[in-house]
């Protein structure tokens, strides 16, 4: 069973893909009220550019869209489009270094963006904050438009990739996907990700990717092939400025390589049916794979949406089908894929085996796929509509989501009438044209087309019933055959390598200058807060950028509250509680007054707990409804608390496997010894094991108590007035309890013992994928060893959290972790450390680095790190104020990047409620004042006013008092080596 689902989920997530959904409502992101924030330019050479003001998030992002994806791929350049995005982030440090006749800066941003090569283009993303903004772009225009391929990267990325497509290629998920590749999109197979011929790169010199890799640069990645997107903390006239400055790259004629003027395209053999055969299928199920290309993108979303539902008419007939013994509905899938300018709908299966053959079978499934329009009710199309709609809109839940999708309809949108449309207009018209779309037309569409039809089965199946396939009309598809450039049809092209070669061109590069936005102020503005009649705090943190919503339900508590008599349990209650609110709002769903797919996620901290549910700004009151009935009427059955249960002990088991929480568990023993803290982190005996199951729906009583509530809400929002009659009928009517409310917890201060050095011994677990039945007495040799790369674990106690020093101590700790980093580097890459910040529960910063192979090595280069930057930021010091720079925008990043989303702003928020004095317990309403809140609530916007302001010499006097080069608390492995 374990190996048919995981086969299941591999080959489906392999030949669907994921689908580019691009859609929102016009009245959201770009409405009358916003579209002030938005604004698109072209540059004299062409290239596009796309700011969104939003001042609500620290962080500025950036990315650079190229339309240089595999579609741009011919047969003599397939795997140097991905290869050039490989070597992008390097290709640019030669020419900024050429053209500012200085040295590389110490912080290459580029190194730090994520990256990849899709089938439309190629995209480049990095986050950097809003006084980085300017070197940040001053960088990418050097690897966009000056890129020099050095020898080292050239020949190192050139080997990886190598060694990629040769393992893909003959894995059998390579197989399957070049298979099905090559015969859909037969004209052109190389356009596909699958497609890419191993043997190009067989004799492949260093000189000659270059000359391949300076063609595609020459002819692809140019001004007017390109688009920068812009959005977070920065105004359009400053991110314009910047861009005109560093983006003014002249337009140069494409010259140098190879055009796809249609000369590889080959005419389709017309063949539509195809048995995959090999031997690593498994024979016991056979799979099949039905797609549709001729629907448009609009028809086929629609489709696969209403085919994929639950119920829905085709699924219920298929399971109908004896003759194909499917074994439930999550065995049938209906999917979208867009790329290449082409759309797919694909449906697959798994057949259970049985008396019936595979033929018999592949035939059954097929027609009742070719009647799937046919059989889908007029309702159902409709509801799919509606869905469809909902869900786009809330995929541009932030300005950072919104210009991610309009960057990746940018790459496939060719405007045909620019005078009457922009792209963001035809982006946004999306949801309209899935409520528009003729639904007869579709169906239409869908009759006339003979779809694709690949069936896959074990290689003696095959032989078994090889006949049967002939007569019924598939062409058998194996290995010798599969891919492209394993064809006969293809030997001509396969034949021609010639290249041109093309030279890089420089662009100018100047000094820059900055001007940052406030936004402590911009953010303080936006805040509000208000308390319910039962005095529930309400915090609203309202975003007109936004399609979505967050409510965000912070429940006092956490897991001190039942750690003394019960850990683990509070997690347990909270998980119970987040999945009472989702069947809630699923109900909802299935009658239609919520849309958009709300997401609903839960965590549990050491004194509260957060549920946040993101949902459209139109269904904000229908899911307060949703939430309040979960919490009123909500119970928890047996079989769900066994669950519940069973996932929070195989959580903990996971985690006492762990070398590193063996000694995190320990650390906490020594320091937090006589509180509840060791029962939380316990890496010894199993936890609820002997709760019983009355003491959970008592324990989840406690939940309609009023004073355990605090509420945030972030997002598109309405005003006050008319969100307070909402909560007020639904949180409002919970009354303060007496005597039910779980204990108050306070944070203990960690006691740090006298001999700071501690050798831990630890258990070491050697895990596998076979199962005990199958793996036997294994290993059959098991050799004595004492060489293990164990972790190391430091300890460093922290100011008090109420103490200025508290923020700037978290923010030496990151420059500290990147000073690390860097030196691991140059010494042993193995030794990967992370900081830990000090927090209100643990107030006490953790170095971890997870693999030392000699822990005296591992103590200098902390004791080095800690050393040279107390001195750096010491008075007179050269690098004084490159480092205080690196500190403040270190934080930043590290602290207040999910400010880019509803959900982490949110977040962030509940984290300041936190700090605020509890109410008694003896008093029907809380005294404190919503400007108490408010301020409370916005406690992350004084800690960046905290650390903005903060000096050199602060800083200096925080790591000097805090960062000692001998850490108090020393953890090692006793099996480490000195």
């Amino acid at each position: 069973m374990n190996i048919h689902n995981k086969l299941w989920q591999l080959v489906l997530l392999l030949l669907t893909g994921t689908a580019l959904s691009v859609a929102a409502q016009t009245e959201n992101i770009l409405s009358t009220e916003t579209s002030s924030a938005f604004h698109e330019y072209t540059l004299e050479n062409g290239l596009q550019v796309f700011v969104l003001e939003d001042f609500s998030s620290a962080v500025v992002r950036i990315e650079y869209t190229v339309r240089a994806g595999y579609s741009a791929q011919t047969p003599k350049t397939a795997g140097f489009f991905p290869l050039y995005v490989k070597l992008f982030a390097s290709s640019g440090k030669k020419a900024f270094s050429t053209v500012n006749q200085m040295e590389l800066p110490s912080v290459w941003y580029p190194d730090t963006m994520s990256s990849e090569c899709t089938a439309d283009s190629a995209r480049f993303i990095m986050s950097v904050t809003p006084s980085q903004t300017e070197q940040a772009l001053s960088q990418l225009s050097c690897c966009a438009f000056s890129p020099v391929f050095n020898d080292a990267d050239l020949k190192k990325q050139l080997s990886v990739l190598k060694a990629e497509v040769i393992q893909y290629a003959f894995s059998t998920a390579g197989f399957i996907n070049s298979s099905i590749d090559a015969r859909v999109f037969s004209e052109a197979p190389w356009k596909q990700d699958s497609g890419i011929y191993p043997a190009i790169f067989t004799a492949m010199t260093s000189e000659e990717s270059r000359t391949i890799l300076t063609a595609i640069g020459k002819n692809r990645y140019t001004p007017q092939n390109s688009a920068l997107f812009i959005s977070g903390g920065i105004s359009a006239a400053r991110g314009l400025q910047l861009v005109k400055k560093y983006f003014t790259a002249e337009t140069v004629s494409p010259s140098g390589a190879p055009s796809d003027d249609g000369s590889f395209r080959i005419s389709p053999s017309g063949q539509r049916k195809f048995v995959i055969s090999d031997k690593l299928i498994t024979a016991d199920m056979t799979q099949i794979v039905v797609q549709f290309t001729s629907l448009s993108a609009v028809q086929t979303d629609i489709a696969a949406a209403a085919f994929d539902a639950d119920s829905s008419s085709l699924k219920k007939k298929l399971l109908a089908e004896k003759y194909l013994s499917i074994r439930g509905e999550e065995y049938i899938s209906a999917a979208a894929v867009h790329k290449n300018g082409s759309s797919r709908l694909i449906f697959q299966s798994l057949l259970e085996k049985n008396k019936t053959s595979p033929v018999v079978q592949a035939e059954t499934f097929t027609d009742c796929i070719k009647n799937a329009a046919d059989t889908c009710t007029p309702e159902e199309i409709e509801k799919s509509k509606s869905k469809l709609s909902g869900q786009y809109q809330t995929r541009f839940r932030s300005s950072a989501s919104f210009m991610d999708m309009l960057s990746q309809f940018w790459a496939v949108c060719i405007q045909t009438k620019p005078e009457k449309t922009t792209i963001p207009a035809a982006l946004l018209s999306h949801p309209s044209e899935i409520r528009n779309e003729n639904t007869g037309q579709l169906v239409k569409t869908f009759d006339g087309e003979t779809p694709y039809v690949f069936v896959l089965v074990n290689s003696d199946i095959y032989a078994k019933y090889a006949t049967d396939f002939k007569e019924a009309g598939y062409e058998q598809v194996t290995a010798k055959n599969g891919s492209w450039y394993t064809q006969e049809l293809y030997d001509k092209i396969k034949k021609g390598t010639d290249m041109t070669a093309a030279t890089a061109y420089q662009s100018e590069q100047v000094q820059a200058e900055q001007n940052e936005p406030d936004y402590c102020e911009r953010n303080r503005a936006d805040l509000g807060s208000f308390i319910l009649g039962n005095g529930i705090p309400v915090v609203l943190r309202r975003n007109p950028l936004s399609s979505t919503a967050v409510i965000a339900v912070s429940i006092s508590g956490g897991e001190l509250s039942t750690a003394p008599d019960n850990p683990g349990l509070e997690e347990v209650l909270v998980n119970a509680l987040s999945e009472n609110i989702q069947s809630s709002i699923a109900e909802a769903e299935r009658s239609g007054t919520v849309s958009g797919n709300p997401e609903i996620l839960a965590e549990t901290g050491l004194a509260d707990s957060t549920i946040t549910v993101e949902c459209l700004s139109g269904d904000i009151g229908t899911c307060l409804e949703c939430i309040s009935k979960a919490i009123i009427y909500g119970s928890i059955k047996p079989s769900s608390a066994d669950g519940l249960i069973f996932r929070r002990q195989e959580q903990q088991r996971i985690q006492r496997g762990s070398t590193e929480y063996q000694l995190y568990s320990r650390a906490i023993g020594l320091l937090y010894a006589d509180t509840p803290y060791p029962a939380i982190f316990n890496a010894g005996n199993d936890i609820l094991t002997q709760l019983r199951y009355s003491e959970i729906p008592a324990a989840y009583t406690t939940f309609l108590d009023a004073a355990e509530y605090s509420i945030v809400f972030c997002g598109n929002i309405p005003e006050e007035e008319k969100i307070r009659p909402m909560l007020e009928n639904t949180f409002g009517i919970l009354a303060r309890q007496t005597g039910t409310s779980r204990k108050k917890v306070s944070f203990t201060r960690p006691v740090f013992p006298k001999n700071g050095r501690k050798k831990i011994p630890l258990q070491h677990l050697f895990l596998t994928d076979i199962s005990a039945d199958k793996a036997g007495p294994r290993p059959e040799v098991l050799v004595p060893t004492k060489n293990f790369s164990d972790p190391v674990l430091y300890w460093l106690p922290s100011p008090e959290p109420s103490a200025p020093d508290f923020v700037r101590f978290n923010a030496l700790l990151t420059e500290l972790e990147n000073r690390i980093k860097k030196n691991q580097d140059m010494q042993n890459a193995n030794d990967v450390v992370h900081i830990s910040g000090a927090t209100d529960g643990i107030q006490a910063a953790v170095i971890t680095f997870s693999s030392v192979d000699h822990t005296d090595e591992t103590d200098e280069l902390y004791r080095t790190c800690v050393k040279n930057l107390i001195q750096d930021l010491s008075a007179g010091n050269q690098k004084q104020a490159e480092t205080v720079s690196s500190i403040k925008n270190g934080w930043i990043q590290e602290t207040l990047s999910d400010t880019q989303t509803n959900r982490g702003t949110a977040l962030l928020l509940c984290s300041g409620l936190r700090q605020r004095e509890p109410a008694s317990q003896d008093s029907t309403k809380d005294s404190t004042s919503a400007d108490t809140i408010t301020a409370a609530a916005g406690r992350y916007l004084s800690d960046y006013g905290l650390i903005n302001t903060s000096t050199a010499e602060d800083f200096f006097t925080t790591a000097l008092q805090w960062l000692p080069e001998i850490p108090p608390l020393r953890l090692y492995s006793a099996d480490s080596k000195r």
